[in-house]
């Protein structure tokens, strides 16, 4: 029983992905991007929907998604 719902959850995953590959183009669930933190740091960072765009949004503007230029990078 338990091999055959593990095999029926693999077939609906598999299932989903394909109708998202169509419809969006998209591999993941929710898209985003690799982004460089503040410190160095690679992270995968969510794409949202706001009400408004993005360089005029205040708070989004104040988050750090870039490396600055007197960061020093660690490894």
């Amino acid at each position: 029983v338990v091999d055959s719902m593990d095999a029926l959850d693999k077939v609906v995953q598999e299932r989903e992905d394909a109708l998202r590959l169509l419809q969006t183009g998209q591999e993941r669930a929710r898209p985003g991007a690799w982004r460089r933190d503040i410190f160095g740091r690679i992270i995968w960072h969510k794409f949202k929907q706001w009400v408004i765009p993005w360089h005029l949004n205040k708070r989004y503007n104040r988050k750090r998604f870039f490396a600055m230029p007197y960061v020093d990078h660690f490894l």
